[in-house]
């Protein structure tokens, strides 16, 4: 099971950052400021937690993406949260076209079903993996 869960994912992987690659920002860069787009900022913690990585890995991606002027920290209220820029609000629309466009190739090579189950069976899959470690 793990060989087969490891090579899906590699394969699906692949799709999004060929889809990725004009913008120059790989899946992980891309999945963190489509997070940012969602909320009124967070905490470099709260990103960590949603999306099941190391505080430590989050805090070189801000790094990264704060070089690059697409995120910032903005301190209220006795926390300090990171938000999108401006720039980084326009670079995640185009994220959010190529996300759907390699959605779009997975559901053609795939089928819709099977990726919208798929996603549906991972999720709810982590959910019950993450629980089962807190």
């Amino acid at each position: 099971m793990h060989f087969t869960v490891n090579s899906f994912a590699r394969e699906v992987g692949k799709i999004f950052e060929d889809h990725l690659k004009p913008l120059d920002i790989a899946p992980s860069y891309a999945d963190l400021l489509m997070l940012l787009s969602e909320r009124d900022g967070m905490l470099q913690q709260e990103i960590a937690d949603e999306m099941n990585l190391a505080a430590s890995t989050i805090t070189r991606f801000i790094a990264k993406l704060e070089k690059e002027k697409l995120v910032k920290k903005r301190k209220k209220t006795g926390r300090s949260d990171v938000i999108l820029t401006e720039k980084g609000v326009t670079k995640t629309a185009k994220i959010k076209n190529k996300y759907t466009d390699a959605v779009k190739e997975l559901e053609r090579v795939l089928g819709e079903k099977f990726v919208a189950t798929t996603e549906q069976l991972l999720k709810h899959g982590a959910g019950q993996l993450i629980q089962r470690g807190e």
